[in-house]
């Protein structure tokens, strides 16, 4: 009697082990998924925030007075992306 007893505790117990392995390779996995979502919402923000500059600097008038040609607007667009 003892040997199955024996055997059903270390049994209940690789069990309980198991589930707790499971658990822990879940909340890594889900660690994981949030380090790859935050990742992607970072990317999304960035691409937003680059497109609501581009309108915005699209309904400025400019005025002629100091006009830094095409080498302006390419450093403009460069100092959005960052």
């Amino acid at each position: 009697m003892t040997s199955v007893s024996s055997n059903m505790a270390l049994g209940q117990l690789s069990a309980e082990k198991a589930m707790s392995d499971a658990s822990t390779r879940k909340l890594e996995g889900q660690t994981k998924d949030r380090s790859e979502i935050k990742q992607v919402a970072d990317q999304f923000e960035s691409l937003f925030l680059n497109m609501v500059l581009k309108s915005m600097r699209n309904t400025v008038h400019k005025s002629g007075l100091v006009d830094g040609g095409n080498a302006e607007e390419i450093y403009r667009s460069m100092l959005d992306d960052e």
